[in-house]
C-alpha cells in the first residue's frame, strides 16, 4: 500500500472517531438524566420505570417546557404544564427541575387516577395523562368515567369516549387528537 493511500485512510479514521466523539458529546448535553424522585411509588399500581417515562416525556413532549411562568384559563403555569399553585413561589425552572415538579404532578395524577378508577398498570398511566390534562373533575364528570366504571375492558367504547376529548373552542385540534390517541394506545398496551 503506498504512502498516500495510509495518509488517507489514516485521516479517515481520525475524522471518523471526532465525528463519534462529537456525537457522544452532544447527546450527553441533550439528554440530561434526572432520576425518579424516590417517594414516587408509580410501580404499587403495577407500572414499570420504563412506562412511567413513557408517560413523562410524551407530556413534556406535547406541554412544552415553559421556564418562566405563563397565564392560561386565569392560571398560572410553569415548566411542563405545572399549574402553579397559591402556596408555591415558582419564577423560573431550568429542565431538570421542571422535569422534576413533572414527574410529582403526574404521581398526584396517577394517585387521583386510582382513587377514583381502580385500574392499574398502564390503563392507569392512560386516564392519569387525561386526568394531567383536563383535572379528576372533568373525568367524574364525563361520559368516558362513566364507560370506565362500567366495562373498563370495552377498549373500543374507552376509545370513543377518549376520542371525543380533543377539542380547543369546539375545534379539532391536532395535538390533542395525537394525545388522546396515545392515551388509548397506552390504555390497551
Amino acid at each position: 500500500m503506498n504512502n498516500s493511500l495510509k495518509n488517507f485512510l489514516t485521516c479517515g479514521i481520525v475524522l471518523l472517531l471526532c465525528f463519534c466523539t462529537i456525537i457522544f458529546i452532544e447527546s450527553k448535553h441533550k439528554t440530561q438524566k434526572v432520576n425518579i424522585p424516590t417517594y414516587i411509588n408509580y410501580y404499587k399500581y403495577g407500572i414499570t420505570t420504563d412506562d412511567f417515562i413513557i408517560l413523562c416525556d410524551t407530556i413534556a413532549k406535547y406541554e412544552g417546557l415553559m421556564c418562566i411562568p405563563y397565564k392560561y384559563n386565569d392560571y398560572f403555569y410553569i415548566g411542563y404544564g405545572h399549574q402553579i399553585k397559591s402556596n408555591e413561589v415558582i419564577t423560573k425552572v431550568d429542565s431538570v427541575l421542571a422535569r422534576e415538579i413533572l414527574y410529582k404532578d403526574v404521581d398526584i395524577a396517577l394517585n387521583e387516577a386510582f382513587r377514583v378508577t381502580h385500574l392499574t398498570g398502564n390503563k392507569l398511566l392512560a386516564i392519569s395523562d387525561f386526568i394531567f390534562n383536563y383535572g379528576t373533575s372533568k373525568l367524574i364528570n364525563s361520559s368516558l368515567y362513566s364507560a370506565l366504571l362500567s366495562n373498563s375492558s370495552d377498549t373500543l367504547k374507552i376509545k370513543s369516549e377518549l376520542l371525543k376529548w380533543n377539542k380547543i373552542d369546539g375545534k379539532t385540534h391536532p395535538k390533542l387528537l395525537q394525545r388522546r390517541n396515545f392515551d388509548y394506545w397506552l390504555y390497551i398496551k
